[in-house]
């Protein structure tokens, strides 16, 4: 069998365990603890984590990234069937050996694959290795600090060890914090000295992120909040998280990589659309249920007026937002169209065959960038 044989199994392995704990779940704790949309949601994570490592395992076996990947999904998978473990025997009579321990265990564990997807995976992103040899550094002191999480929370299960597990929470914290700051160190060093491929390639792993910075910390401001704009921000959240291992995965691949800025720019752009509206959404119901409750008597009204504004702002704050976001992120875009529209412009008073063939091949050049650029113009025949 060969190696990516091998971790496509595995994929399919983490996928199917998945599916069996979320219907053993089901089936157990019943819908209002197991929560099936929680359950298909993160499915879909380990789906898209598994998946892609094994199609970057079989395509670029060298690169270590799709072996980072297929551990996320499986460790995701591994922490919930150990969480099931501990859930089933803690309430079976009598309880089943080591369900407490399980249950810490797994909570310690489910850590894992966020501390692989959002630290392991930028530290080698794009080429599977590290920067350079300092950040080393960095993956032992995030690694010692996983280890001492998974050994020391089920450890202090045990009597007289109960001060252990407020210990290694401490460290663990201390050693994910130093983790993240030298993920985004790396990223910014390819950044900055890679060539222009990696720095394509580095854009992509940002444009998710660029979602996930401005959509976590407004759904973390919202708390347990149920309204309809927290769980828009909760679903843009879980979303980029989602898209994280396609984004990784069409970067090291290189698919469509020198369209990264158009993507870029759109992304950007209607993260920033979706945070404008939802914050006119809330204002406005606020706003209209003060002014309208004494008189309607109920917020109806007050969410039907504001889905209204909410729908006629669409699409003059998107145009107006992507043509600022795409003057920063899509700069080559943004001139070639103001160029474009000079043009036009110019073409409509220009009277001068000559001039305006010129006219042609210098926007042509400036806009396009061919290797070659050439005019021809079809002489009128002439009737003898």
């Amino acid at each position: 069998m060969t190696r990516g044989t091998a971790a496509l199994v595995l994929a399919i392995v983490d996928i199917a365990g998945y599916a069996l704990l979320g219907v053993v779940g089901l089936m157990n704790f019943g819908p209002e603890l197991a929560d099936p949309v929680s359950t298909a949601m993160f499915g879909a994570v380990v789906a898209a984590f598994s998946l892609m490592g094994a199609l970057l395992i079989r395509r670029v076996p060298g690169n270590r990234i799709g072996a980072l990947l297929l551990a996320a999904g499986t460790a995701q998978t591994t922490s919930i069937a150990v969480l099931a473990y501990a859930g089933l025997g803690g309430s079976a009579v009598p309880p089943w050996p080591g369900a407490a321990i399980a249950a810490s265990f797994g909570d310690a564990a489910y850590i894992a694959p966020w501390v692989i997807a959002l630290i392991g995976v930028p530290l080698v992103f794009p080429d599977g290795r590290l920067p350079s040899r300092r950040f080393r550094w960095v993956v032992w002191v995030t690694g010692a600090g996983m280890v001492s999480l998974l050994v020391g929370a089920p450890a202090s299960t045990i009597p007289g060890l109960a001060d252990l597990g407020l210990v290694v929470s401490v460290l663990a914290l201390v050693a994910s914090v130093f983790g993240i700051a030298g993920a985004v160190a790396a990223v910014w060093v390819r950044f900055r000295h890679g060539d222009p491929v990696q720095r394509r390639q580095v854009k992509g792993l940002l444009a998710v992120a660029s979602v996930a910075a401005i959509a976590f910390p407004a759904a973390l401001a919202f708390g347990s909040s149920e309204s309809s704009v927290a769980l828009a921000f909760w679903l843009v959240a879980f979303l980029a998280y989602l898209a994280l291992p396609v984004a990784i995965g069409i970067a090291v691949l290189r698919y469509r990589l020198y369209e990264i800025d158009r993507i870029i720019s759109r992304t950007i752009g209607y993260a920033f659309v979706t945070l404008s509206l939802a914050v006119t959404f809330a204002s406005g119901i606020l706003l209209f249920q003060a002014v309208l409750a004494p008189l309607t008597g109920g917020d109806t009204v007050a969410v039907a007026a504001s889905t209204l504004v909410v729908a006629a702002l669409f699409q003059p704050l998107r145009r107006r937002i992507q043509t600022v976001v795409d003057r920063r992120f899509n700069r080559a875009r943004y001139d070639a169209e103001r160029m474009v529209a000079a043009f036009a412009a110019q073409l409509r008073d220009e009277v001068d065959l000559e001039s305006l063939g010129t006219d042609v091949l210098t926007v042509v050049a400036q806009t396009v960038a061919p290797a070659t650029v050439g005019l021809w113009i079809r002489q009128a025949e002439v009737e003898t």
